[in-house]
Protein backbone atom coordinates (compact mmCIF):
# COMPACT_ATOMS: atom_id res chain seq x y z
CA UNK A 1 0.00 0.00 0.00
CA UNK A 2 0.90 3.51 -0.90
CA UNK A 3 -0.29 4.70 2.42
CA UNK A 4 2.41 2.18 4.45
CA UNK A 5 5.44 4.51 5.63
CA UNK A 6 7.28 1.17 4.42
CA UNK A 7 5.33 -0.34 1.26
CA UNK A 8 5.33 3.26 0.05
CA UNK A 9 9.03 3.92 0.03
CA UNK A 10 9.78 0.64 -1.81
CA UNK A 11 6.92 1.58 -4.39
CA UNK A 12 8.77 4.95 -4.67
CA UNK A 13 11.77 3.50 -5.38
CA UNK A 14 10.56 1.12 -7.67
CA UNK A 15 8.91 3.55 -9.51
CA UNK A 16 12.63 5.92 -9.49
CA UNK A 17 14.34 2.73 -11.29
CA UNK A 18 11.29 2.62 -13.46
CA UNK A 19 12.12 5.99 -15.12
CA UNK A 20 15.69 5.72 -14.55
CA UNK A 21 16.10 2.12 -16.87
CA UNK A 22 13.05 3.61 -18.99
CA UNK A 23 14.25 7.14 -19.66
CA UNK A 24 17.51 5.85 -20.78
CA UNK A 25 16.39 3.00 -22.91
CA UNK A 26 14.37 5.63 -25.05
CA UNK A 27 17.15 8.32 -25.48
CA UNK A 28 19.12 5.24 -26.59
CA UNK A 29 16.56 4.83 -29.29
CA UNK A 30 17.15 8.83 -29.95
CA UNK A 31 13.97 9.95 -28.65
CA UNK A 32 13.92 13.46 -27.05
CA UNK A 33 12.22 13.31 -23.42
CA UNK A 34 10.61 16.33 -22.19
CA UNK A 35 9.02 17.11 -18.56
CA UNK A 36 5.31 18.39 -18.81
CA UNK A 37 3.41 19.74 -15.99
CA UNK A 38 -0.51 20.20 -16.46
CA UNK A 39 -2.71 22.67 -14.08
CA UNK A 40 -6.49 22.03 -13.14
CA UNK A 41 -8.90 24.44 -14.21
CA UNK A 42 -9.27 27.92 -12.26
CA UNK A 43 -12.76 26.87 -11.41
CA UNK A 44 -12.00 23.59 -9.76
CA UNK A 45 -12.20 24.34 -6.23
CA UNK A 46 -12.43 20.86 -4.73
CA UNK A 47 -10.10 17.75 -4.29
CA UNK A 48 -13.07 15.98 -5.72
CA UNK A 49 -13.96 18.11 -8.78
CA UNK A 50 -10.31 17.90 -9.46
CA UNK A 51 -10.02 14.28 -9.21
CA UNK A 52 -13.63 13.95 -11.32
CA UNK A 53 -12.27 15.59 -14.22
CA UNK A 54 -8.83 14.59 -14.36
CA UNK A 55 -9.88 10.75 -14.75
CA UNK A 56 -11.80 12.12 -18.12
CA UNK A 57 -9.52 15.07 -19.67
CA UNK A 58 -5.93 13.13 -18.94
CA UNK A 59 -6.91 10.46 -21.54
CA UNK A 60 -8.98 12.66 -23.80
CA UNK A 61 -5.49 15.06 -23.94
CA UNK A 62 -3.70 11.95 -24.79
CA UNK A 63 -5.52 10.95 -27.76
CA UNK A 64 -5.47 14.36 -28.85
CA UNK A 65 -1.68 14.17 -28.11
CA UNK A 66 -1.30 11.15 -30.38
CA UNK A 67 -3.64 12.39 -33.17
CA UNK A 68 -0.95 15.29 -33.31
CA UNK A 69 2.06 14.37 -32.60
CA UNK A 70 2.59 10.41 -33.50
CA UNK A 71 2.43 7.87 -30.83
CA UNK A 72 3.54 9.40 -27.16
CA UNK A 73 4.57 7.64 -24.69
CA UNK A 74 4.08 9.29 -20.81
CA UNK A 75 5.36 8.45 -17.14
CA UNK A 76 2.77 10.75 -15.48
CA UNK A 77 2.14 11.71 -11.93
CA UNK A 78 -0.77 13.17 -10.40
CA UNK A 79 0.31 15.84 -7.54
CA UNK A 80 -2.27 17.32 -4.78
CA UNK A 81 -1.71 21.22 -3.92
CA UNK A 82 -2.08 21.54 -0.57
CA UNK A 83 -5.63 23.12 -1.31
CA UNK A 84 -6.54 19.55 -2.79
CA UNK A 85 -6.41 20.43 -6.12
CA UNK A 86 -4.70 18.16 -8.88
CA UNK A 87 -2.05 18.63 -11.44
CA UNK A 88 0.24 16.38 -13.05
CA UNK A 89 3.73 16.02 -14.08
CA UNK A 90 4.65 13.91 -16.63
CA UNK A 91 7.74 12.75 -19.16
CA UNK A 92 7.03 12.47 -22.52
CA UNK A 93 8.99 10.93 -25.48
CA UNK A 94 8.11 13.87 -28.11
CA UNK A 95 8.59 17.44 -28.14
CA UNK A 96 5.15 19.01 -27.72
CA UNK A 97 4.67 22.65 -28.59
CA UNK A 98 3.63 24.37 -25.55
CA UNK A 99 0.77 26.49 -27.66
CA UNK A 100 -0.75 24.15 -28.77
CA UNK A 101 -0.39 21.82 -25.80
CA UNK A 102 -2.05 24.72 -23.74
CA UNK A 103 -4.90 25.08 -25.89
CA UNK A 104 -5.89 21.16 -25.83
CA UNK A 105 -5.57 20.67 -22.06
CA UNK A 106 -7.80 23.69 -21.84
CA UNK A 107 -10.29 22.08 -24.36
CA UNK A 108 -10.48 18.86 -22.50
CA UNK A 109 -11.20 20.86 -18.89
CA UNK A 110 -7.92 21.00 -17.24
CA UNK A 111 -5.65 25.08 -17.08
CA UNK A 112 -4.16 26.95 -18.85
CA UNK A 113 -1.01 26.98 -17.07
CA UNK A 114 1.88 24.59 -18.83
CA UNK A 115 5.18 23.75 -18.54
CA UNK A 116 7.47 21.73 -20.65
CA UNK A 117 11.55 21.32 -20.12
CA UNK A 118 13.79 19.10 -21.76
CA UNK A 119 15.08 15.88 -20.01
CA UNK A 120 18.27 16.48 -19.54
CA UNK A 121 19.51 12.91 -18.50
CA UNK A 122 17.42 9.66 -17.21
CA UNK A 123 18.76 10.12 -13.35
CA UNK A 124 17.66 13.33 -13.29
CA UNK A 125 14.15 12.09 -14.57
CA UNK A 126 14.09 8.99 -11.70
CA UNK A 127 15.31 11.73 -9.21
CA UNK A 128 12.21 14.64 -10.10
CA UNK A 129 9.84 11.77 -10.46
CA UNK A 130 10.64 10.28 -7.25
CA UNK A 131 10.14 13.98 -5.57
CA UNK A 132 6.80 14.19 -6.99
CA UNK A 133 5.55 10.76 -5.94
CA UNK A 134 7.53 11.15 -2.64
CA UNK A 135 4.88 14.20 -1.87
CA UNK A 136 2.20 11.45 -2.70
CA UNK A 137 2.73 8.91 0.33
CA UNK A 138 0.71 8.84 3.09
CA UNK A 139 -2.39 10.14 1.67
CA UNK A 140 -5.75 8.11 2.27
CA UNK A 141 -7.95 9.85 0.27
CA UNK A 142 -7.18 9.16 -3.57
CA UNK A 143 -10.05 7.20 -4.48
CA UNK A 144 -9.95 3.31 -5.27
CA UNK A 145 -8.25 2.07 -8.60
CA UNK A 146 -6.72 5.70 -9.18
CA UNK A 147 -3.25 5.26 -10.51
CA UNK A 148 -0.33 6.71 -8.17
CA UNK A 149 1.80 6.84 -11.94
CA UNK A 150 -0.33 6.14 -14.51
CA UNK A 151 2.01 5.30 -17.93
CA UNK A 152 1.01 5.22 -21.92
CA UNK A 153 1.03 1.54 -23.11
CA UNK A 154 4.17 2.48 -25.05
CA UNK A 155 6.26 3.62 -21.77
CA UNK A 156 9.47 0.48 -21.55
CA UNK A 157 8.42 -1.71 -19.00
CA UNK A 158 10.87 -2.48 -16.11
CA UNK A 159 12.72 -5.44 -16.54
CA UNK A 160 12.59 -8.65 -14.21
CA UNK A 161 15.04 -8.88 -11.49
CA UNK A 162 17.67 -11.32 -12.13
CA UNK A 163 17.61 -13.45 -9.20
CA UNK A 164 20.93 -14.85 -7.38
CA UNK A 165 21.44 -18.16 -7.65
CA UNK A 166 18.55 -20.43 -5.20
CA UNK A 167 16.42 -17.62 -4.98
CA UNK A 168 12.74 -17.66 -6.12
CA UNK A 169 10.20 -14.84 -5.20
CA UNK A 170 6.52 -16.21 -5.19
CA UNK A 171 3.14 -16.05 -3.34
CA UNK A 172 2.52 -17.99 0.49
CA UNK A 173 -0.18 -19.67 0.91
CA UNK A 174 -2.04 -19.11 4.15
CA UNK A 175 -0.84 -22.34 5.31
CA UNK A 176 2.43 -21.84 4.34
CA UNK A 177 2.95 -18.34 5.21
CA UNK A 178 4.82 -17.48 8.54
CA UNK A 179 3.20 -16.70 11.91
CA UNK A 180 2.80 -13.40 12.78
CA UNK A 181 3.82 -12.88 16.64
Amino acid sequence: LWRCPCCGQLNRRRCVAHVIVSANSLIEQGRELYFVTLTSHERLKTTEATLRVFRDAWPTLHKRINRAFGRVAYYAVPERHKDGRLHCHAIVDTRIDAKWLKSAAREVGLGWRVESERVQSPLRAGLYMGKELTKQLGLHEWPERFRHYPTSQNWPKLPEPVLPPGWEFGKLSNETAPESE
